[in-house]
Order: C-alpha cells, then sequence, then structure tokens
C-alpha cells in the first residue's frame, strides 16, 4: 500500500471521528504552544539582558569598587572605615597588565542641584574626560570635561538630559550656573538620554574628579573604577592583574570587590535559562496529557473499527499496513496540533512583547527562530510516534475472523 493512500486513509478517518479528533488535536496545540511561548520569550529576554549589557560594553568591563559590607557572623554589616581607590591603583594596574585598554575612576556622592527656586537631588560623579567613551554616552548639547578642567579643578559640570530638563525647562543650560550641596559650578554639556535596563541615567551630573576630591571630599581617594579589557577572551588574566595590583598597594586582605562583566553576563543568562528550562518542564506535563489523550483516541479507535481493520485484512492487508494506517493518524493529529500550537505560543509571545512593551515602556522582541519553531514540530511529532505505536500494534494483532465478527 502507498504512502498516498495511507495518507489519504488517515485524513478521512480524522474527518470521520472529527469531533474527537479535534479535542485531541487541541490537547496537543495547548501544550505545544505553551512550550513554544516559554522558549521565545525566554529567548527574547536573553537577547534584551545581552543587548542592555552590550549598550555598556559590559562583556568586556570589570568594576571595582571598596568592600562597604561585610559577613560578621553570618550578617551583613555596613564598613565604617573602607578603603579607597587612589591614583596609585590605576598606575599598578596599567604597568601590571597588557589585558586592560582603559582605566576610568569615579567618586560618586549625592548631591542637590539648586537653579534659582528649583532644586533636585541627583548623583554626582566625579570622573575624568574618557567616561563618555567608556559608557558610550555623548553629549547632546556643549561639551564634556577636558583633561586642563581636571588639572586646574575647574568648578564646571555636566548635567544629564533629566537634571537639565527639570531645572531649566526648556532653557538651554550651558553657559549658566547651579548649585551642587551649596557650591557654584558652571554648566558646560548637556548628555544625551541613556536608559540601561529600563532606568534613566539622566539624573547624573558630572563634574571632575580633581574638584570633588579637592573641593567637595577633602581626599584623593575615590569609590569606583571601570576598566576596559582588551577582549572578553583575556577576562580572567586581566581580573587577576587586577587582584595583584590592589595587594601591591592596599596589601594582602584589600577588601575590593571586582565585579567581571562577563560573568554577570554568564551568571544573567544562566539564571534565565534556568528559569526557562523549569518553566518548560511545567508546560511538558500538557504535552504528556496530549499524549494520552492520543493514545487513548487510538483504543477507542481500535476497538470502533475493529471490523473494518478485519475486512481489510481479509482483504489482504498486512500488519505492516495496519500499523502503519493507525501510526499516522496519531502522528497526523499531533502535527496539526503542533502546527497549530506553534501558532499559538508565537501569538503569546507577541502578547506578552506588546504588554511588557507597553507597560515597562521596553523595546522587547521574542526571539523567535526557525530551531524553535522545528524543536516545537519535532517535539508533538515525537508525541504523535510513541502515543500511536502501541494501539497501532494491538489494531495489527487483531483476527480477521475475529475482527469482522464483532459489533
Amino acid at each position: 500500500m502507498s504512502l498516498a493512500h495511507h495518507v489519504h486513509t488517515v485524513f478521512t478517518n480524522l474527518v470521520h471521528y472529527r469531533l474527537r479528533s479535534v479535542l485531541t488535536l487541541l490537547g496537543i496545540a495547548v501544550g505545544i504552544g505553551a512550550v513554544t511561548g516559554i522558549i521565545v520569550i525566554g529567548e527574547g529576554l536573553h537577547d534584551m539582558v545581552m543587548d542592555e549589557f552590550e549598550s555598556v560594553r559590559g562583556g568586556s568591563m570589570v568594576w571595582v569598587s571598596p568592600s562597604r559590607y561585610e559577613n560578621r557572623e553570618g550578617s551583613w554589616m555596613p564598613v565604617s572605615d573602607y578603603e579607597h581607590l587612589v591614583w596609585q591603583d590605576m598606575l599598578e594596574i596599567g604597568r601590571r597588565s597588557s589585558a586592560v585598554r582603559q582605566l576610568v575612576p569615579a567618586a560618586t556622592l549625592n548631591v542637590d542641584l539648586r537653579f534659582a527656586k528649583t532644586s533636585h537631588g541627583g548623583m554626582l560623579y566625579g570622573t575624568t574626560p574618557s567616561f563618555p567613551e567608556m559608557y558610550q554616552w555623548s553629549v547632546s548639547t556643549g561639551r564634556f570635561i577636558t583633561d586642563r578642567d581636571v588639572k586646574r579643578w575647574r568648578k564646571v559640570c555636566v548635567l544629564g538630559d533629566e537634571l537639565a530638563a527639570r531645572l531649566f525647562d526648556d532653557t538651554n543650560p550651558v553657559g549658566k550656573e547651579v548649585k551642587l550641596n551649596g557650591q557654584r559650578f558652571a554648566v558646560i554639556g548637556v548628555m544625551k538620554p541613556k536608559i540601561v535596563f529600563n532606568e534613566s541615567w539622566g539624573n547624573r551630573v558630572f563634574v571632575p574628579i580633581t574638584t570633588v576630591q579637592k573641593r567637595m571630599l577633602g581626599h584623593e581617594g575615590f569609590d569606583l573604577l571601570t576598566i576596559k579589557v582588551v577582549d572578553s577572551s583575556v577576562m580572567e588574566i586581566a581580573v587577576d592583574d587586577i587582584e595583584a595590583a590592589l595587594k601591591t598597594i592596599h596589601g594582602d586582605a584589600p577588601g575590593f570587590d571586582i565585579v567581571s562583566g562577563k560573568n554577570a553576563m554568564d551568571q544573567i543568562g544562566g539564571v534565565i535559562n534556568a528559569v526557562k528550562s523549569a518553566i518548560a518542564a511545567v508546560a511538558g506535563i500538557s504535552l504528556m496529557v496530549g499524549g494520552i489523550g492520543i493514545m487513548n483516541m487510538m483504543l477507542v479507535s481500535v476497538t470502533e473499527r475493529r471490523r473494518e481493520i478485519g475486512i481489510r485484512k481479509s482483504v489482504g492487508a498486512r500488519h505492516v499496513d495496519i500499523v502503519n494506517q493507525f501510526t499516522l493518524e496519531a502522528i497526523g493529529i499531533s502535527a496539526l496540533g503542533g502546527l497549530l500550537g506553534i501558532l499559538l505560543g508565537l501569538g503569546l509571545g507577541s502578547v506578552f512583547s506588546f504588554v511588557l512593551n507597553q507597560v515597562l515602556d521596553l523595546t522587547f522582541t521574542t526571539g523567535t527562530s526557525v530551531s524553535n519553531i522545528l524543536l516545537s514540530l519535532a517535539i508533538s511529532l515525537a508525541i504523535g510516534l510513541c502515543a500511536g505505536i502501541y494501539p497501532a500494534l494491538k489494531a495489527s494483532q487483531l483476527s480477521p475472523v475475529d475482527a469482522m465478527n464483532m459489533e
């Protein structure tokens, strides 16, 4: 018997028992839809997180900061006398490590900004002219800090876009003066809008690092060092060099936190994949239910169609023909359910993407790919094959005489 004849017989029987077939098909569709939706949403979340990291070159960055908390008898307590980073740390790291390409220090503190009768809180960063290049964040109006500003401790500042809008509305702030914690600073520029992980960086204000150290903090330390390595492949070497350099300057227990962007990306990606796998496993239960539904339907079909089986075997149908017929019926139902489930899953991903973007103002897109679609379809076909083999074998073992005598 030809494959075309088998396929024709399969679809004829599916149409004849259409209500039962549709209900079984829906069971598979729901399971495949859930798995497909979870896969595309998980891939989209993974891609979005990685893209956000790359927007600040996270994969090739290392952040060093003083350890402000320590574990004391199982409780995390603040460290009141933690050591600051110093200029010698930068020199030693640059001298020791060929894996390091760029270093940018920052001295940070909360600041109150005032202009006329308007005030607003923000985060002050005392830094160097390399900050915009390091974080891929440029100025929209005016200019950023220069080396001359740093050398002369100039009281100049660059405002984030949100601070500029709150203090000056639509007026160009460049050339005007603001008060930072009561000290007058000339505004020399405004940064472009930047959002990372749905958090705006527009509430930051930048001044020369020496100005913060000499005029506001009273010491030459700083609390953040951003380091760009040559390539993510040498990240471990760079971290080892950084640790060795800090020990050289501060002793064997320097008390600094070193965070590798690559490790952070790997950890976040691992968490997303673990959550995705766990939810997919739960959704897989519905696939098992769908597979049991197919098997149950085929067993009932074998019972109801014993006379048909007996007639076919009496006119020359072989065991393999009966097995092929019932197996193909199970696979046909599963395949149709799989295709419907894939459409449902893609629709679920699109709805999730739309809602997430509307509620959280993100640019999230689902990770739809041909491989994901083929994987879902393969799962549905495998379920149909597994669920159809036993009923097909049972049908093929019926005696033609006994089958024809059964009503």
